[in-house]
């Protein structure tokens, strides 16, 4: 059985923008591993289509089977993370080293404020939004808007 987890330094799971994570990989695998490669990723997750994307990569030494490696990560300064009624935005790192399937994961929020922006559906324009947005050329008024 393979094992591949990463743990973050005192279990944090809030971080500011810009902000340095400890990370330690810890791996106890059946094959060498042709690589060890640490994933910085952001992802979205709720209705449509999900996206994510890789913000930095670093290769750790795989010159054994089994071992333990601590680095650090610095956060991007966005994009922040959020949780919205249609869709959130989350963090995490990941390990993993092929040829094994397994992979190690750690999710986190990155955001200015303790926890991430919630985001509340506007049911109707706030009053004179769409006024003042009709004075630029190409917005056009929504039926039954003000």
């Amino acid at each position: 059985m393979n094992i591949l987890s990463i743990k973050i330094k005192d279990d944090k799971t809030k971080f500011l923008p810009g902000e340095d994570i400890q990370c330690e990989v810890i791996w106890d695998l059946q094959k060498l591993p042709k690589t060890i490669t640490v994933n910085l990723f952001w992802f979205t997750e709720g209705q449509g289509n999900p996206d994510s994307e890789i913000v930095r990569s670093i290769e750790l030494d795989a010159s054994g089977l089994s071992g333990r490696q601590w680095f650090r990560l610095a956060l991007p300064v966005a994009p922040y993370s959020f949780t919205g009624s249609l869709i959130s935005l989350s963090w995490a790192v990941e390990v993993v080293a092929p040829p094994a399937a397994e992979r190690g994961i750690y999710k986190f929020s990155m955001s200015p404020l303790d926890n991430p922006a919630v985001l509340k559906a506007i049911e109707a324009p706030l009053p004179g939004v769409l006024k003042f947005l009709s004075r630029f050329k190409g917005i056009k008024q929504m039926p039954g808007g003000q």
